[in-house]
């Protein structure tokens, strides 16, 4: 079990206001390969994650504070939803 507390969202949250991206994670996964990429995300409001397709994963994200938009495409990078 890995327990994430309100100070180490607090940290996460400033890293990324301070990094040039505007973005930054935490790792819940052992691994690149595993076939699950759990992490936690702390993203600044002016931040932007370009649109990427894992074909041999899965990824999973929660909103734990605060909130984005999400798309999605189809295949011909068609956005087919968009959920606020």
């Amino acid at each position: 079990m890995k327990l994430l507390s309100r100070a180490a969202l607090d940290d996460l949250s400033a890293k990324a206001t301070a990094s040039p991206r505007k973005r930054a994670h935490l790792n819940l996964h052992d691994s690149p390969a595993d076939l699950l990429q759990r992490f936690f995300v702390a993203a600044d409001r002016d931040t932007y994650i370009r649109p990427h397709r894992h074909r041999a994963k899965g990824e999973l994200a929660l909103v734990v504070r605060g909130r984005f938009d999400i798309l999605t495409f189809d295949d011909a990078g068609t956005v087919v939803a968009r959920w606020k």
